[in-house]
């Protein structure tokens, strides 16, 4: 039984980590026995600690070892938390004199979590507190479960809110049945085939799925209600029962959804075949399922890392920058697994993983799914992958519509709705399924391959990954979506001179040209070794926009205007600098950027 806990943050890691380092910093945050220290005194704190611990005699003989555990009676703190207990910077804070025996056993596994004594034998930091905790209040040993096994468990805060028949925590109940209540108190799953979320959360989520075609269908039910407290402290929120109808389910109670998973997603997702991987890395190119994402990160890391060590590496020619990242690609092949490994996984790159939305931190939305993959081949009689898809999302948790086994052409009554968090909250989707198929597993979001590029994504794009969709899309509909956000976005334009082409001074501008589009900059004067940026330009006055934009450079004269140079700016007009051809003895260097809006 997972008894609902708190881990508080003592450190909080910085993922912006330079590319040559190899350890983010860490910063200390006060602990709440700290707060505690300042406001009420040493003797006030001294009072609550309590050296002798609740049930450690048991704990302590279960555990088959003597664990320093310090607590404190905290009311306040575990009321302000919405819990019975949680567990800081070494302190266990209990609402409580006597607490259950399990939720002392519960946060004594955290103490040993934070304090490096064990990690979560593959169970998360929840699931592993929650099985010690079984053990210890069934009398049994919970030396089996405490060990090197599994994952490191950092110290971090977070709430698995977990609650009983009536949607509120009452202390532990192993005989009880427990549900999951999102932060914001919109949805509280119950039981496999009964929900509750708000009227309004339904609707919305009901009119997108109508408007995928969804296999499914929702809808409130006004004549079954329940009130909530929600756990983000916004107040109460009246839910309604959601009814499910499967259009190819059956009808009546026990509806059904096709057995495989997968086929259960796109049945929900109103898709005919398999949805597109969503996960995105260097423009529309995407991390897909079979392969290591995670590879794919570390070796841009280890490309980039070089390009900066490369001197004057942006005065290069195309032909010799293509050499040193060729060159950087196939040092990356020949490193040992161990440095592989290492720069997939160092605090840089799981940045870039939450960034992309990879793993832990994949959200799909409403009309997206889940989908977990093994790294390698399923064993006998078992799957290589696990869909999930989302029907709603309240704040940052989801809930899922999932089937999970049987054959392909079967339908089953077996589906379930089941709440995720995020990875602040160690119940993500990633951390739960990450226990079937392996911690080298990935999750990835997965949504229709046409509405890959729909205009709500748009403003979220770089314009660099944007501009490499228009580039290959073929649908009116979205080129005028993409050419409408385009259309806020700019270009911008420097110049530096090396020589002049006149004796004195230079006034340049630059005139971009699109098909039989033109666009001029304004006219800038320029001495020898100056560098200026022009005012940004926007796409607007260039849509449509052809494979590429040409790039003039001009000396302006009265009588004529002379053309420094040419570049060929080809989409996606990825940033650059180039030294165009000269005229005369004039020499000029030209950077061009797409900045994000």
């Amino acid at each position: 039984m997972v008894c609902q806990g708190w881990i508080v943050a003592t450190r909080s890691w910085d993922s912006r980590e330079a590319l040559d380092q190899e350890s983010a910093t860490t910063a200390v945050a006060p602990s709440r026995v700290q707060l505690m220290l300042q406001f009420g005194g040493n003797q006030a704190v001294g009072r609550l600690l309590n050296d002798g611990y609740p049930h450690a005699g048991a704990i302590n003989s279960a555990f088959g070892q003597s664990v320093p555990l310090r607590s404190v009676v905290d009311p306040q703190g575990c009321a302000e938390a919405g819990v019975p207990a949680f567990t800081e910077a070494g302190v266990t804070h209990f609402a409580e004199p006597k607490p259950d025996l399990h939720v002392a056993a519960h946060e004594a596994a955290h103490v040993m979590q934070h304090s490096g004594r064990t990690s979560d034998a593959g169970l998360g930091a929840e699931g592993h507190a929650g099985a010690v905790a079984d053990a210890v209040a069934a009398g049994r040993s919970a030396g089996e479960l405490l060990g090197a096994g599994g994952e490191r468990v950092p110290a971090e805060r977070h709430n698995y809110t977990l609650t009983n028949g009536d949607a509120k925590y009452q202390g532990v109940n192993p005989g009880g049945l427990f549900a999951k209540l999102a932060d914001t108190g919109e949805a509280w799953s119950y039981r496999p085939h009964q929900l509750y979320a708000t009227p309004q959360l339904i609707n919305e989520a009901a009119a997108k799925l109508s408007g995928q075609k969804s296999g499914v269908k929702l809808s409130p039910d006004g004549s079954d209600q329940r009130t909530v407290d929600a756990p983000d402290k916004t107040g109460r929120k009246s839910l309604s029962l959601m009814k499910v109808e499967i259009a190819n389910g059956g009808g009546g109670e026990k509806q059904t959804l096709p057995s495989d998973c997968r086929r259960a997603a796109l049945e929900v997702m109103g898709l005919a075949q398999n949805p597109a991987a969503s996960v995105q890395f260097d423009g529309p190119k995407s991390l897909v399922k079979p392969t290591d994402p995670r590879n794919t990160i570390a070796e841009t890391m280890f490309v980039q890392k070089r390009i900066n060590e490369t001197p004057d590496y942006a005065t290069l020619t195309a032909a010799d920058q293509r050499i040193v990242i060729d060159k950087a690609k196939t040092d990356f092949a020949e490193l040992s697994a161990e440095e592989k490994e290492k720069l997939k996984h160092s605090p840089l790159a799981n940045a870039a993983a939450a960034k992309l939305g990879l793993d832990e931190s994949a959200m799909p939305g409403v009309g997206e799914a889940y989908s977990i993959h093994r790294a390698g081949a399923a064993p006998a009689n078992e799957f290589e992958y696990h869909y999930a898809a989302v029907i709603l999302a309240p704040g940052q948790d989801r809930v899922t519509l999932e089937n999970s086994g049987g054959d392909k052409g079967d339908r089953s009554a077996q589906w379930k709705m089941e709440m995720y968090g995020p990875a602040s909250k160690q119940q993500s989707f990633h951390e739960e399924w990450a226990r079937v198929f392996g911690k080298d597993a990935h999750t990835v979001v997965d949504r229709d391959e046409a509405l890959r590029g729909s205009a709500v994504d748009y403003p979220k794009m770089a314009t660099s990954a944007l501009l490499a969709l228009y580039r290959d899309a073929k649908d009116p509909d979205e080129v005028g979506a993409m050419e409408t956000e385009l259309r806020k976005r700019t270009i911008q334009i420097s110049v530096t001179v090396d020589a002049l082409e006149d004796y004195t001074n230079d006034e340049v501008f630059v005139r971009l040209r699109s098909g039989d589009k033109k666009l001029d900059t304004d006219i800038l004067l320029f001495s020898k070794g100056d560098t200026r940026a022009f005012p940004a330009l926007s796409f607007d006055k260039l849509l449509p926009l052809g494979d590429k934009v040409t790039v003039e450079l001009f000396e302006f004269d009265l009588i004529g205007n002379d053309l420094i140079g040419t570049i060929a700016w080809s989409l996606p007009l990825l940033d650059q600098v180039d030294v165009p051809k000269a005229a005369g003895d004039a020499r000029y260097r030209i950077s061009l950027s797409t900045p994000p809006r």
